[in-house]
Order: structure tokens, then sequence, then C-alpha cells
């Protein structure tokens, strides 16, 4: 490569600029006559410290990829952000660092029809699970060690789109995300060094390998999905360093007889394990004739025909899907052993794809192993002692003694006879009162594991977990059925994703029962408006009882609806709502009334969902929990009377009219009335 982007060349140090706001105005003057970047020019004047930051040490050696107004109004829609202001300092440090390429590059720079791996600055463990190999750098340096986005020539010559006009490349960025950079090759810093392109998007950064499939929802990776499911193997490779998931599409394994349905688990594991590279291989550094070794202990020969890369017999049709411990190629076919590409290709010799891929390193020998030191990119497993003895490990565990492994641990897994498959549940707000009695019974009743939500009493969740355990083992012994909790605040739209996202990953990315409990009340005089006008108790309302539920579901479609791939009927999704929102009632009309929206707001999910997903909720009258035994003693009294049972309902009633949404799959917009009859 040429030395123009050697991350050895000395840089003019950058920061060298007074301080973090000379930094930002420096680059926000230099993209001042482009109109189409005025909201990265307000990003740049929001957080001016986050980018001198991200810059620090890197010197001029640097390229900006600089989002349009659209990709950024576009990106903050799709996070429900209404301002640049509004993002945090987290999200803004991502941002920054994956938008930085270390390295100062020019159009010309991505000329190579191979394409290019470009080192960021995005070094966070989350996103960068994996080590930068000796062929990057060779090329950027041996500190270029953070995620890469991978880049190509889409065309010769130049376009011009509003005020910006320059060569396109294509880059791929995390959740095989493709973005159009226009090579402006704009110049800004101290001697005009370092360089700024611009791109159509905002990139989003690499994540796992199980979250990479899903969010990507690309159906060529629905069999490969449900395969890892069913081997019990997401959570272990998500865990890995420095992988290669070679990834036949779905139709391969329906080519291939559908080993993914008809292989026993342990073979079909075995099977997918000698489909996983103990190395990184960016499709940029892979030579003809090159021989790699997979996780079960099989190699693999690489050949360039006209091109186009083969791993034995199978093609690669979609390359270089990044995840943050590595990538994946999806291929047409199941790879043979020994299997070899159609012989009416025609090859390139070794020496020739060798020297123009390899950047002048030795080309490896047809018959010769790569080793660690020459590997394509991230180091390679240690195989005696590493992941492999880790993912044999799994399948031990899981086959003899009922135990999925997950990064940190092992977590148990049960089977209950009344239920076809695993199933995983969560709940929300469920330490304590209904959302425990909810859980209770998906645990114990169901044999499900369960993801039990907290915002802030851990104490008494970890002892409700353990309460549950010791229930568990004593109705199913032996069954080591998993309950864990996770803390996140569900009226906090962005708490709600990480929380869905942990919870699935915990299980393989599984979920297929969604229970969200929250909700949030002031007590005020019904019947008195003037009571009834504080602005705060209707926002809070508003958050706690509709939106909260609907960011909630957003969060968890696509892990149902995969649910619903697995087997029909099963996934459902059921709110905790309230008597208050069939008839007027309750401790306030705030309450009241966003509990009918709420009610309402099923209904329409319900229609939405189908027919992969079921949505109900459920309508509880007066509670004898903490929140119930709040209200006033004369109040509870007279509630009492007016129930036509003579009695309150209980929290396990209501949890039993949850068990019949739950395992009855045929319905679905209902909303369950559980008062006693109060209402009649």
């Amino acid at each position: 490569m040429r030395s123009s982007f050697s991350i050895k060349a000395a840089g003019i140090a950058l920061l060298s600029l007074a301080n973090a706001q000379d930094v930002s105005e420096n680059l926000a003057g230099a993209i001042a006559d482009y109109d189409s970047l005025s909201l990265f020019r307000s990003l740049l004047g929001a957080a001016p410290q986050v980018l001198a930051e991200t810059l620090s040490g890197q010197g001029s050696n640097v390229t900006i990829l600089i989002p349009t107004d659209n990709a950024i109004k576009s990106y903050l829609k799709d996070s429900s952000i209404s301002d640049v202001t509004e993002l945090n300092q987290t999200m803004l440090q991502v941002f920054f660092s994956y938008h930085s390429m270390a390295a100062s590059l020019s159009s010309t720079d991505f000329d190579d029809s191979r394409g290019l791996s470009v080192p960021t600055l995005l070094k966070s463990e989350e996103f960068n699970n994996r080590t930068a190999g000796p062929q990057i750098q060779s090329q950027f340096g041996n500190s270029a060690d953070g995620q890469v986005v991978f880049a190509s020539r889409v065309q010769k010559g130049k376009r011009a789109d509003g005020d910006i006009s320059g060569a396109i490349v294509n880059l791929r960025a995390g959740e095989e995300q493709n973005i159009k950079m226009t090579a402006v090759d704009g110049s800004w810093g101290e001697k005009n060094a370092s360089r700024f392109q611009i791109v159509d998007k905002v990139l989003l950064p690499p994540l796992s390998c199980s979250k990479t499939v899903q969010a990507a929802d690309d159906k060529r990776l629905t069999a490969l999905n449900g395969a890892l499911i069913k081997a019990g193997l997401w959570p272990a490779l998500d865990a890995s360093k420095n992988v290669t998931c070679l990834a036949p599409s779905t139709q391969a394994f329906k080519d291939a007889g559908s080993p993914d349905v008809e292989l026993s688990k342990e073979d079909l594991g075995g099977a997918l394990l000698a489909h996983t590279l103990n190395e990184v291989t960016y499709s940029n550094y892979l030579r003809d004739g090159q021989v790699i070794g997979t996780l079960n202990k099989t190699e693999v020969r690489v050949r360039i025909i006209d091109n186009e890369i083969f791993f034995n017999n199978a093609k690669v049709i979609e390359a270089n899907v990044l995840t943050n411990n590595g990538l994946i190629h999806i291929l047409d076919s199941v790879i043979q052993a020994g299997g070899k590409p159609s012989e009416t290709s025609t090859g390139t010799s070794t020496a020739e794809t060798a020297s123009a891929t390899s950047s002048g390193s030795e080309p490896t020998g047809s018959s010769a192993t790569v080793s660690p030191d020459n590997g394509n990119s991230g180091s390679r497993l240690s195989i005696d002692f590493g992941m492999l003895s880790v993912l044999v490990a799994a399948f031990c565990l899981e086959r003899v003694y009922g135990i999925a492994w997950v990064p940190g641990g092992c977590v148990p897994f049960y089977k209950d006879e009344t239920m076809s498959t695993p199933k995983v549940a969560l709940v929300t707000a469920a330490s304590s009162g209904l959302g425990a009695a909810i859980a209770r019974m998906l645990a114990v009743d169901l044999g499900m594991n369960v993801i039990i939500n907290f915002n802030s009493n851990e104490s008494r969740a970890k002892e409700l977990v353990q309460t549950l355990e010791a229930e568990c083992d004593k109705k199913h012994p032996g069954s080591n059925i998993s309950i864990q909790a996770i803390q996140a605040d569900t009226c906090d739209k962005l708490q709600i994703k990480t929380l869905v996202d942990e919870a699935a990953s915990r299980f393989g990315g599984r979920l297929d029962v969604v229970i969200s409990n929250v909700g949030w009340t002031k007590m005020r005089q019904f019947s008195d408006i003037d009571d009834n006008v504080n602005e705060d108790d209707w926002d809070r309302c508003y958050v706690a009882n509709v939106k909260s539920h609907l960011w909630l579901f957003h969060a968890v479609k696509r892990y149902l609806e995969e649910s619903n791939e697995r087997e029909a009927g099963v996934p459902v999704f059921v709110s905790t709502a309230s008597l208050a929102g069939v008839i007027p009632s309750g401790s306030s009309v705030p309450y009241a009334v966003t509990k009918s929206a709420q009610i309402h707001l099923g209904k329409c999910l319900a229609k939405i969902a189908a027919p992969s997903i079921r949505v109900n909720t459920i309508s509880p009258g007066i509670l004898l929990t903490e929140w119930g035994l709040s209200f006033p003693a004369e109040r509870l009294e007279s509630a009492r009377n007016t129930n036509k049972l003579g009695r309150f309902a209980t929290v396990e009633d209501v949890a039993e009219q949850v068990k019949a949404f739950v395992v009855s799959k045929s319905v679905t917009g209902q909303n369950g009335v559980i008062d006693a009859g109060f209402s009649l």
C-alpha cells in the first residue's frame, strides 16, 4: 500500500491545536461550503471535546467520514431522537470513533479491485472483540487495532449530487449495512494533512455474530440462525475472538437436504464448527491456494477464480458481513470435505493473486496452512485449550447435563414436557407483586427460562431469583431452569433496547414470551378535575402506560418473529393494563385515560403483528399488592363490597389469565379483565 496513508509516516500532531474547540472549529471550517453538512457542523459545536478525545494521539493520519444532513436525520429518526444535542456521551464516542479512519485516505487509495479493509478508531470491546493481524498492521501500523470498515470502488469517474461531487466508494459497516461514500478528498487540520469524505448514512458499528444476523434481517441467514440456536452455539461464538463464519445460505441448507433440521444437535454442531475459521479473513487478504483451519480441526482451501472466492466447493455470494469479533461470508453451498469449485471456471495463479492482494507479502504455498504470524487479519485462536475446547465442552455440558454455556459461566435450560421446545420469557417490573407472580407461573408452572427485569431494587430481584430457582428445583428436579435478573429503566427507550438485546443474548438470541408489566400513576382525587390537570402526571403516565409498551414491543419484535419461525403460534406479547382503562375509575384521570390508550395500543399491535405474534392485554382490578394496600381503608372496603364475588382478585389469579394467553395459540387482540366482578 502506498506510503501516503501508512500510519508509520510521521504525522503532524493534529491536537497541537490549542484545544478541543479548535479541533472542531477547524473541521467545521473545512466543510463550511457544504450546505448539506450543517447537522454535522452542529454536532461538532455541541460536543467538541468528544472529537478531540477520539483523535488524541492519532496525529494527522486520519480520515473523517461525514454523514449528510439526510443521513443524520434518518439516524435520529431510527433512534427516536429529535435533535443531535440529545445524543449522549457514549453514543457520540461510538459515532466519532467509527467515523474516523486510522489513515489519511484519498480517492485513489480505494482503487484496488479486491477492496480495502480500513481500521477505524473504534476500539471498545463491545464493537471490536478482535485483534488486528499482521496484514492490517503492515499497511496501517501496529496501533491500527480499531474495528474496520470494508471499502470497494463502485465505479470510475465522479458523480455529482447537489453540492457533493466525487468518485463513489462502497463501504460495508456493521449489521450488513452498505454506505455510499463520495470521495470529495477534502483536507483539514494543520497543513491540511488530514482528509474528510462524505457518506450517505451514519455508519452502524459491528455487533456480535448473533445480533448481526438478527439485526441484518437477511433471509439468506435464517437457516444458519436456526441451526446455531438448535446447536446451542450462539453464546460461545459471540464470546470468541477472531473468527470467520462461513455461512451457507438458507437455500444452500435446503439444497444439502436441510441438515439444520435433519442432523442431531451434536452432529449439527460439529458441522457448524467445520464452517467456522479460526482467524478473521477479510476478502482482500485471501489468497488463491491458501489453507485455513476450522474450529473442528479440519481445513478448507481458498480458490480465487475470475475474481470469485471459493472455500472448497462453496462460492462466496456475500463477503465481509462484519461482526465485532470477525466477519461472516455467505456461501452458495454447504462446504464439502475436499470439495472443489466447478471445473468450468478459469483460475488465476497463486502468485498473481498474492501479489495483487497481500501488499508484497510472500504468497502462502498451496499446501501450507496459514500460521498465526501471517494470517489475514486476526490472530488464530489457541486450538488445544482455546475456543474449540470451550465449544466442544459446551456440547457435552448441554447434551449430558442440560447446561448451556454462555460468556461468564453456564446457564441451564429446561425443556418442559408440555412445551415442544425450550422457551425464554422476559418479564419487566418483575421483582415483586404481579410481575413476580407472572415470573413464578412462567418458570415453575410452564418450565421456562425467565429474565426478571428490575429498575432499582436489586436485592429484592436477587432474592426472587433464588426463591424461584429453589421452587423450580423442587417441582422439576434435574431440570436446571434458569432464572436471571437484569436491571433497566423500562421508561427509557434506549435502556429498553439494551435490556432486550442482553436478555436474548443470554439464551442464544432467543425470546418467546414477553410480559410488559410497567406502569405509573399518582394518587389523585378522581372526581376533582382541578386535581387532574397536572402536566407532569399526564406526561409520566403517557410514557409509562403507553409509550414504554410500544418501545418494548418494537425492540422484541424481531426475536418474537424468529420464535414463530421455530414454532408457529408460540410468541406472545402481553402488557399489564388496568380496569381503570375499561371503566372510568382508579387512582387518577391521567392513569385511566392512558391505560385505556394502552388497551387500544394492544389491539393495534395485534393487528400489525399478525400472524407472527400474538398480542394481548390484561386489566386487573384492585390487587392487594404494595400499591393496592396504599389505598384508603374505606375505599378498599367499598371496592370489596362492589365486587360481585365479595373478594379481591389476587396476583395469582391474574397470572393464571396470563398463562392462558401464553399457552393458547389462537387468542390475540384481547383484553382480559380480572376484577372479581367489580365491573358487572
